[in-house]
């Protein structure tokens, strides 16, 4: 499958949302994947599992500011 369609991940730091992360990007998909408090090294984790079909954006959606602005 080429990489023609587009899934949000929230929560895709933690367990649950970097194993979808990986699933997705490995049917295809480019993942963008959102947190709000992940340490340097679990982005970089997260941006191999996807192997490049990803981009990892550290946003509260909580805070509108921060959501807008996405």
């Amino acid at each position: 499958m080429t990489q023609s369609t587009i899934a949000i991940v929230t929560g895709a730091s933690g367990g649950i949302g970097a194993a979808v992360s990986k699933a997705l990007a490995a049917d295809g998909h480019f993942v963008h994947g959102l947190c709000h408090r992940a340490a340097d090294e679990t982005l970089d984790t997260w941006h191999s599992a996807v192997r490049g079909a990803g981009r990892m954006y550290r946003q509260d959606l909580r805070n509108h500011a921060q959501t807008t602005a996405l």
